[in-house]
Order: C-alpha cells, then sequence, then structure tokens
C-alpha cells in the first residue's frame, strides 16, 4: 500500500497557523483541523515559531515586584547560610 507524499508547509503558513493559535482562542487541535494539518504539526510550529517573535512576552515582570522578589531571595539566602552554620555546629558536638 502506497503511502501519500508529504506535505511541504510554507513558512508563511506556519506562522499564520502559529498566530492563529496565539489571538483566535482556539485550541491546537482545532485549529490543525481547520487547517487540514496535524496537531503534532501545529504544536511543533508553535515551538518554533512561536518564542522567536517575543521570546519575553508575557514574562515581563513590573520593577516593584523584581524589587520584592530580589528581597525574599536575599532573606532566603540568610535563612539558609544560618542552617548551614548550625547543621555545622550541631553536628562537630555530636
Amino acid at each position: 500500500m502506497a503511502s501519500e507524499p508529504r506535505r511541504k508547509y510554507t513558512e508563511e503558513f506556519k506562522r499564520d497557523a502559529v498566530e492563529l493559535v496565539r489571538n483566535s482562542g482556539k485550541s491546537q487541535a482545532q485549529i490543525a483541523r481547520e487547517l487540514g494539518t496535524s496537531a503534532h504539526n501545529i504544536s511543533r510550529w508553535c515551538l518554533e515559531y512561536g518564542e522567536k517573535e517575543n521570546p519575553v512576552g508575557e514574562h515581563e515582570i513590573n520593577p516593584e515586584a523584581f524589587r520584592a522578589m530580589e528581597r525574599e531571595l536575599h532573606r532566603v539566602k540568610e535563612e539558609r547560610d544560618i542552617l548551614k552554620k548550625a547543621l555545622n555546629i550541631f553536628s562537630r558536638n555530636g
């Protein structure tokens, strides 16, 4: 039984598919059905083309939140250092 030849998609088609997934609110599977391709292709294209355009995207953080995270990190590092010293002291006396 002969298999069908593989379809080749243009880069423009792939980018348009990724844009549909990003902006339409539909699932990748639904977009794949509408475009006549597999959900695996859409998923791979989203990984390939989705991150290049806006690598930071939704992960941008405001300055206040960044400073709050820095303070929390500093506090946690201090606690860690205190616990390391305590562990060292108690392990010597054991």
